[in-house]
């Protein structure tokens, strides 16, 4: 959760519940997000906190069943990504400490896009956005990073041949370390120079690797969750992993940190 406000604040972490399995390939969850704003600074007239939406997607069903607060908010969406989020405002002098509750009920289901392939005649229209094949921030594409990249698919055609490749590269390159100095930036020049790094920093260079050779290629992140529980979720439970395009099965989910550390 990233939150924003002109002051300080003591934030918990999300407090979740899990149910037993729905089935074999899904699980429900819910899941509480606290934020507790404890103080401001002198004179200070507004402040703004900001609560990312959990986003619906094929794979994941998110219902929200309440938001608990005494400071007034309204639901927006950034353009870029068109990701969804609450923006609480408060104006004047507030009643501190507030404390900020938003809980959903969220289904995952398990992503099993080469099993599942759409038959090429009936794949829709590519969903791709130019950003998916361009550097960003920590995300960067240099020219040992192409060099590296053209060497792995050296010989193959098709762009699920490649990824696999890029995949095994990161696997093989890349130790899961999340404890190294310099570890969970999400810098794809970090863990293909140090070879060593968080889940961010090695789906960030998987990222950087397949846009290199102009596959289209996603940064995505979440929490795991092992097994049926309840309690806190912190930072160790952060987790990245990525997504590439690859026709006729669409955006296809790749978890590079999982399979190293199994």
């Amino acid at each position: 959760i990233t939150a924003a406000v002109i002051g300080s604040l003591i934030w918990q972490s999300r407090g979740i519940s899990i149910s037993l399995p729905m089935g074999p390939s899904s699980r429900s969850f819910e899941m509480t997000e606290t934020l507790t704003l404890t103080q401001l600074p002198p004179y200070t007239w507004e402040a703004r906190i900001w609560f990312p939406s959990p986003p619906v997607t094929a794979s994941q069903q998110v219902e929200l069943v309440k938001v608990e607060s005494p400071i007034s908010y309204v639901w927006g969406s950034e353009p870029e990504f068109e990701n969804r989020y609450i923006q609480f405002t408060s104006r004047g002098t507030p009643v501190l400490p507030a404390t900020i509750q938003v809980t959903y009920r969220i289904i995952r289901k398990e992503e099993k896009k080469l099993a599942e392939a759409i038959p090429p005649s009936a794949a829709p229209p590519s969903p791709v956005q130019p950003i998916t094949l361009q550097p960003r921030g920590y995300i960067a594409i240099t020219d040992e990073i192409i060099r590296t990249a053209q060497e792995q698919i050296d010989g193959m055609t098709q762009p699920l041949e490649k990824a696999h490749a890029l995949y095994d590269y990161v696997l093989r390159h890349v130790r899961y370390d999340p404890q190294a100095v310099g570890a969970g930036r999400g810098s794809s020049l970090y863990a293909l120079q140090a070879g060593r790094g968080d889940s961010t920093d090695m789906h960030a260079l998987f990222v950087a690797l397949a846009r290199a050779v102009n596959i289209p290629a996603r940064f995505q992140m979440g929490v795991t969750i092992s097994s049926p529980s309840s309690g806190l979720l912190d930072k160790s439970n952060r987790h990245g992993w990525a997504e590439f395009y690859a026709e006729p099965y669409g955006w296809v989910p790749v978890d590079i940190a999982s399979a190293w550390q199994n």
